[in-house]
């Protein structure tokens, strides 16, 4: 039934983009990469260390339209692996934690923006289909071939009608609503929906010196049943006012702030959930290329500091930022990788934010995310770093702890040999720390702190104007307080693709 509902939401914002789609502009790409891998432990084990050879095959492809009332872009890839589970079986594994391996890893980014009725009603779609770790303590959950069966699939489809309308030049109205549902594979993890609806009334941007608004906020998200939860069924509504005030100095400098009242009901370890919050803070934009924002509020968790830093140049791309944030594992588990710069200047990449733990709780989510890419004529070099603490405000019913920390860092380099080859190197560092877990839970044993680097190295040659070879190296080294999550592993890829 819920996914019927899914399908019916999407099907209704395709429907209702589709005339627009019909007069606007197209781009679409299209590749295939047939490759092999060798692994000198399939088992992803200590001390049962195996080889294999496993074959894939990419298909992969991307679309963008863009029309006067239309902006549509997608990108997705599917890869299918050879590695069954008679293979494993053979080999002597003893993992499948989750007992639900797949061999087709899905990956899908793509939104929709349409107008409905020209300065008045418009509509906004988006999709999401990507890999996370199901648990991020137990190993095998960070690649394709799903080992262990801790590879979950989220597959998040939402639908946000919207009303915006400009009162000449004094005011602006914005109503909106917006459907989420989301699906994983992995049973354990859950599936939710989200409802939530906003509305924002207030001055326009860049009109005036003086800046107001009116804002009220409404969500409510809705967890499946799971082995785990049973029927526990527990909803989560988040509901809000407040005032937003502000004024513009000059082109550089901004004061804001607001003042509201939260009204939230949700299972939660403290006594106050709700109450009044603020925030005060500053916005300095000396020139085009470079923002800073930064300011102090409090909630009923108490202090909320914030920054955001954003810096680009012609060549280069930096940001840094903080924040506390009351959000979800469904909302996490769907970050882009890496934290966001210059979309001139793609990130480096292996770091992924988007990794917690399963909780049908609220999670207030404390993260500091750094990033800096350079982008040369015959090389390029880049780093992104985060630190992620997440405390669920309702206890973990899989474990009974509440707080983790989870950091990563990538460095990456990649340099042109020349007009057809090239190089690429990337280190990445994850880290791993669950707290307040209890030593009397039978599941806590999979639960501790680990470690886990990553070295890369990679040749690619084009062979042609369509086919490009690459050679690939990696050599990962996981070590876990608990002996079943420790192991390394050499791994070697060649593929070659094809672009149609």
């Amino acid at each position: 039934m819920h996914r019927i509902t899914s399908l019916g939401y999407t099907a209704l914002g395709l429907a209702c983009i589709a005339i627009p789609l019909q007069a606007a502009e197209w781009t679409n790409t299209a590749s295939v990469t047939p490759g092999v891998t060798y692994t000198d432990n399939v088992c992803l084990s200590k001390d049962n260390k195996n080889g294999q050879w496993i074959g894939t095959v990419t298909p992969a492809g991307t679309m963008k339209a863009e029309g006067a009332r239309l902006k549509l872009n997608v990108a997705g890839s599917v890869e299918v692996n050879t590695l069954s589970d008679n293979d494993l079986d053979d080999e002597g594994c003893t993992g499948g934690s989750f007992n639900n391996r797949e061999q087709f890893a899905p990956q899908l980014r793509g939104n929709a923006n349409a107008v409905l009725m020209e300065n008045w009603v418009y509509l906004d779609t988006d999709a999401v289909i990507s890999q996370n770790q199901a648990s991020p303590y137990v190993s095998g959950g960070g690649d394709s071939f799903d080992r262990t069966g801790n590879t979950n699939t989220t597959y998040n489809y939402s639908v946000s009608p919207y009303i915006q309308r400009q009162f000449k030049d004094v005011a602006e109205l914005n109503l909106r609503y917006s459907w989420d549902e989301q699906y994983n594979t992995v049973n354990l993890v859950g599936d939710s929906t989200e409802q939530s609806a906003g509305m924002t009334f207030g001055s326009i941007p860049g009109a005036s010196k003086y800046i107001w608004g009116l804002q009220g906020d409404y969500s409510k998200v809705d967890y499946s049943e799971t082995p785990i939860t049973g029927s526990s069924n527990r909803d989560s509504e988040l509901q809000s006012a407040q005032l937003n005030l502000g004024y513009q100095f000059d082109r550089r400098w901004q004061v804001n702030g607001f003042f509201g009242n939260e009204w939230n009901d949700f299972v939660s370890t403290r006594d106050d959930i709700d109450g009044t919050f603020w925030d005060v803070g500053m916005r300095w934009t000396p020139n085009g290329r470079t923002t800073i924002d930064a300011g102090i509020g409090d909630r009923f968790f108490g202090n909320n500091p914030r920054f955001e830093i954003n810096h680009s140049h012609k060549r280069s791309a930096f940001s840094a930022g903080y924040a506390k944030t009351l959000t979800y594992d469904r909302d996490i588990r769907t970050l882009p990788n890496s934290p966001p710069l210059n979309p001139d200047f793609p990130p480096a990449p292996g770091v992924d934010p988007g990794i917690t733990d399963i909780s049908e709780s609220p999670i207030l989510d404390e993260r500091y995310t750094l990033g800096y890419t350079f982008q040369g004529l015959r090389s390029s070099f880049g780093v992104s770093a985060f630190q992620s603490q997440q405390t669920q405000e309702g206890a973990n019913p899989q474990t009974g702890f509440t707080d983790s920390t989870f950091r990563g860092v990538s460095v990456y380099g990649r340099r042109s040999l020349s007009g057809e080859t090239s190089l690429t190197a990337l280190v990445n560092w994850n880290e791993q720390d669950p707290k307040n877990s209890s030593d009397d839970n039978i599941l806590n044993r999979v639960v501790d702190n680990s470690e886990t680097w990553t070295y890369t190295l990679g040749l690619e040659r084009q062979l042609s104007k369509r086919t490009t070879v690459g050679l690939n190296y990696e050599y990962t080294d996981r070590q876990s307080d608990n002996a079943f999550n420790t192991y390394t592993e050499n791994l070697i890829t060649l593929d070659l693709r094809v672009d149609l």
